[in-house]
């Protein structure tokens, strides 16, 4: 290979230590009482650690479709499980804050992701080590922040499963309209990624795969969270006990 790319820093140190912190956050928040969500807590942290200290992690620094499949785990992935994780009862006597405006969550959301595909701020960030850190703490911070009216830890507080459907509705057609623009791009969007062809792919193929990867892995990400959300309602309504599940309602 000719090298890798200007901005090709390795996060793994620090993506380990963030989560070793987390862990710690996270039994102080329960008190050392694990539960069940804990589980759920964990492969969060796991998918951290397969996004930034794993292989995939270099593979991103030569391929746009491997770094969005890293986005792909931090922003479709990862928030719902961390929400997850939080036992209901140590959001209460925490009193974690609670996103009262929908809204606004989804134009955070919505507004961080759009914003760094923008090509000059993206390929900005592959050579300047502060911006791309920023934008991963970005990506990872405002999808959660986006993911918390759905499955807020207070299920009282979470979204009306109709509103939830028009939430995620949305912001699939957001990221579909993402994905197609990166997909059928005229031109190449991102020229650091030319390295592609240096692992035997074309840099074409490779910013093709990508979009796509933003475009229907996570449209159907949203898909099954309508679906989720709907089924614990009508599970509700039917006085049936809610099927087990990441974020039953």
């Amino acid at each position: 290979m000719n090298g890798t790319l200007p901005g090709a820093w390795d996060w793994g140190p620090e993506a380990l230590f963030g989560c070793l912190l987390f862990i710690a956050g996270y039994a102080a928040l329960v008190r050392g009482r694990w539960s069940r969500e804990a589980a759920w807590f964990g492969l969060a942290l796991v998918l951290v650690v397969v996004a930034l200290a794993s292989p995939l992690a270099t593979l991103a620094h030569h391929l746009l479709s491997a770094h969005m499949l890293q986005h792909f785990l931090l922003v479709m992935l990862m928030p719902p499980l961390l929400l997850a994780g939080i036992p209901e009862r140590a959001a209460l006597r925490r009193r974690l804050p609670v996103f009262k405006r929908p809204a606004a969550c989804w134009l955070c959301g919505m507004g961080a992701m759009a914003l760094w595909q923008i090509p000059a701020l993206f390929n900005s960030s592959l050579h300047h080590r502060p911006l791309h850190f920023a934008g991963q703490i970005a990506f990872s911070v405002t999808a959660v922040v986006f993911w918390w009216p759905i499955f807020d830890p207070v299920r009282r507080a979470r979204l009306h499963p109709i509103a939830s459907v028009v939430y995620l509705a949305t912001a699939c057609l957001c990221c579909t309209a993402i994905g197609v623009a990166i997909t059928f791009a005229p031109s190449l969007l991102y020229p650091a990624y030319e390295r592609a062809a240096d692992l035997g792919i074309s840099p074409r193929l490779d910013q093709e795969i990508g979009g796509l990867l933003m475009w229907v892995p996570g449209c159907l990400v949203y898909l099954s969270a309508m679906l989720i959300r709907l089924g614990g309602w009508f599970a509700e309504r039917d006085g049936a006990p809610e099927p087990v599940s990441i974020a039953a309602t």
